[in-house]
């Protein structure tokens, strides 16, 4: 017996650190910048880990439920993704799905995530084509919010026109990237002016972040419980796999493969030119007609 206590031991110690290492995608409420907020935190250090967008089971121009969008794909994590029209139904922001651009939006600041999970977030200019290859995930939403650690609130310059969106203090939803490569998706407990939030995401040790869509369109997810429940049906969500196996069976669902063929966007040599020489998410000008009328129709005014 004396031999064995002491080898039960030695097993408790060698098996403990696997039974406490940390989850890589976690959730915590907390108080920062005199605000109360929501977060999970991410870590893309940890390979085992996906982000994904993903869209209405109808594709874009249609909307679906929260409820059902969360299960049908089961992600650990989720929250709002990118504004969209409410008439048309059509989101702001590019979005990319499995290195594959499902929506040209034209609009909005990118995260952007490569198949490493390295995330970078990539500025645009309005209505200017940017190559995404090289990324697996991106997510252009606005407006920014951080830039290199320093507040940069600006949606008049970025192309962003709605009043209430840029004045009014709303239920705020945002996503940052800390400088050790984790991501914070973040939802306000009570109303906060775009400023306020930034101040929160900087509090929080992001060094990029950007506003996610919100008011009635808010919601957010973690492990079997909603955290915030919109009130109406959503077009796109950005979501977590906290294993490859989880992504692996959420990946058919996560975009409809008919639209992605009949979507004009990714089919065009504009949109998808040959790439000069230059860093990835490099930006292509591609100014369609009527830009004008695409943002007012995008209800950005």
């Amino acid at each position: 017996m004396r031999t064995l206590f002491p080898l039960l031991l030695l097993g408790a110690l060698t098996l403990g650190p696997s039974f406490a290492k940390p989850s890589s995608v976690r959730f915590s409420y907390l108080r920062t910048a005199s605000s109360h907020v929501y977060v999970v935190t991410v870590d893309l250090n940890d390979p085992t880990v996906k982000v994904a967008t993903a869209v209405s089971r109808w594709g874009t121009g249609s909307v679906e439920t929260y409820r059902s969008m969360v299960t049908r794909l089961r992600p650990t994590a989720a929250i709002t993704g990118t504004f969209f029209c409410s008439r048309k139904r059509i989101p702001t922001g590019d979005i990319v799905t499995d290195g594959q651009l499902v929506h040209y939006g034209g609009v909005g600041t990118g995260l952007a995530i490569t198949p490493a999970n390295q995330a970078v977030m990539v500025p645009r200019r309005k209505y200017h084509h940017v190559n995404w290859s090289g990324f697996e995930t991106v997510l252009c939403a606005g407006p920014r919010l951080l830039w290199d650690g320093r507040m940069v609130v600006d949606p008049r310059g970025e192309g962003f026109r709605d009043r209430r969106m840029i004045n009014a203090r709303l239920t705020r939803l945002g996503v940052g990237i800390t400088a050790t490569n984790k991501l914070k998706l973040v939802t306000a407990k009570g109303p906060l002016h775009l400023r306020d939030l930034a101040k929160v995401m900087r509090s929080l040790g992001c060094v990029d972040a950007v506003d996610l869509d919100q008011g009635s369109s808010s919601a957010m997810y973690c492990r079997g419980k909603t955290i915030q429940k919109p009130s109406r049906a959503l077009t796109n969500m950005l979501m977590v796999f906290d294993t490859h196996a989880r992504y692996a069976a959420a990946l058919p669902r996560l975009i409809p493969q008919a639209w992605i063929a009949r979507s004009p966007e990714p089919a065009t040599s504009e949109v998808a030119p040959a790439v000069p020489a230059g860093p990835v998410g490099s930006a292509v000008p591609l100014a369609p007609p009527g830009a004008a009328r695409r943002e007012e129709d995008d209800g950005l005014q």
